[in-house]
């Protein structure tokens, strides 16, 4: 009997080490999921860890938009498993992180802000101002892309609302400014703006603080490339609802505002429509009494006949947007 029980023991000792061994090799190779989608107060997202949206359609966290330049870092939210991260909305866009230290934090009060390694802040919610006491808040990363903070059902703040220059399904373009990068690699606020031109059917794009660019009305035909197709009116106001997730529009550094979707197949962004069409399509690209030409492998602009650029370096640069003037008149022989 005495032998029984021991012959047990050890059978029973060498069943757990073999279960303790499965779990080990489990951990190892199939690691559970850890991923959250939601921030409380106190709580925090350092560089190197992420939010994503709770069914893996978006992911929020640090991110280099050049290569060249690692050490500048941004807080962002791009689409989840697509290569190269296509990012479509930045927090701290023109103050990055100067290090590999940023943190993107929760205040008691529920205020959101993107600190660096030395706690200087360089982006924040800015929700102070509507109440100082604490807040039982949450901030959470949604499925449609749209960082939300709130406090129960009341909704303090929204990505959505915050300046970008994408816009996503679910957004609206009522009151809304998409804002182009200064470059592909950098989310600063850059040259080109986009909006609606109330009451008058357009859409416009802006250059520098006011210069008008480009502007279209809309139109059932989407072929017809320089106006704004009937199906881009009803996503930019909600006028019907769609199943297409993988989309955006995009207000380019380049100055074309482009929506696009995403092919799975293929893995690449699809253009289905974007204005202007060309360099010739913007408005007054070569000035005053300047003439615009696509051919190739010729400069874009020249002045019409008797006319001479009015700002002659700048016009030589590429930069036709002075203009031309009338030559001066001969003086007469006497």
């Amino acid at each position: 009997m005495r032998g029984s029980a021991i012959s047990r023991n050890s059978f029973c000792c060498f069943c757990a080490l073999n279960y303790a061994l499965f779990f080990i090799f489990c951990l190892l190779f199939f690691p559970f999921s850890t991923a959250i989608d939601t921030i409380t107060p106190n709580q925090s997202v350092t560089d190197g860890e992420t939010l994503v949206s709770g069914q893996k359609a978006f992911v929020l966290g640090f991110f280099s938009p050049d290569e060249g330049s690692p050490n500048k870092r941004y807080l962002g939210i791009w689409f989840y498993g697509i290569q190269p991260w296509t990012v479509v909305w930045v927090a701290n866009r023109d103050k990055p992180v100067l290090d590999n230290h940023g943190v993107f934090v929760m205040r008691n009060n529920g205020e959101l802000q993107v600190m660096d390694g030395k706690g200087i802040i360089l982006w924040s919610s800015n929700i102070t101002a509507k109440s100082t006491r604490v807040l039982p808040a949450n901030a959470t990363l949604m499925d449609n892309g749209n960082l939300v903070l709130q406090r129960g059902k009341d909704i303090l703040w929204e990505s959505f609302l915050e300046e970008s220059n994408t816009f996503l399904l679910g957004m609206t373009m009522e009151d809304k400014i998409l804002r182009s990068w200064k470059s592909d690699s950098d989310p600063a606020p850059g040259d080109f703006a986009f909006g609606v031109n109330k009451g008058w059917n357009q859409f416009r794009i802006y250059k520098g603080s006011s210069d008008l660019y480009w502007e279209s009305g809309w139109s059932q035909n989407s072929m017809n490339f320089n106006e704004m197709p009937n199906y881009l009116l009803s996503i930019m106001f909600k006028v019907q609802n769609l199943t297409l997730k993988t989309a955006r529009l995009v207000m380019n550094s380049s100055g074309q505002i482009e929506f696009q979707i995403w092919d799975k197949d293929l893995s690449w962004w699809y253009s289905r429509w974007k204005g202007p069409v060309d360099d010739c399509s913007g408005y007054q690209v070569c000035g005053d009494y300047g003439v615009c030409n696509n051919i190739r492998n010729e400069q874009k602009c020249k002045c019409l006949e008797g006319f001479v650029p009015n700002l002659k370096e700048q016009w030589e640069s590429g930069n036709f947007s002075g203009g031309c003037r009338r030559k001066a008149p001969e003086l007469c022989m006497r």
